[in-house]
């Protein structure tokens, strides 16, 4: 192989590796903003003593979790404090992530409102 082949090679797998999230470090990352928008919108999910019930994918909770980088809910739980923990039920938020998925990012009162007019 020529060199210059292998130089190549070198900069496409360099520019693959790189261009990766998790390697290149160019994604976003989870922010204590992030979590406290996450956890007064689904407070009431959240909560130890708070409904059994998961959130509605068009709730204002899916749109706070779909706004956290790659719906990476365990970036959240990571940034919680010990109090925190003792007040909400971390297992619970870890679903929230598939829970919520992709969806509109428009709040269910707006959905209402446009199909009402």
């Amino acid at each position: 192989m020529l060199h210059r082949d292998k130089a190549v090679l070198l900069l496409i797998a360099s520019a693959i590796i790189f261009a990766h999230p998790a390697i290149g470090g160019k994604r976003k990352r989870c922010t204590d903003e992030d979590k406290k928008n996450v956890l007064t919108h689904c407070h009431d999910y959240a909560s130890r003593h708070g409904t059994t019930i998961s959130p509605h994918r068009n709730s204002h909770c899916c749109m706070a979790v779909r706004e956290v980088p790659g719906n990476e809910v365990r970036s959240i739980v990571n940034l919680l404090t010990d109090a925190e923990k003792g007040q909400h039920d971390v297992p619970r938020i870890l679903t929230f992530g598939s829970v919520c998925g992709d969806g509109p990012k428009y709040p269910p009162d707006q959905v209402r409102n446009y199909l009402c007019q």
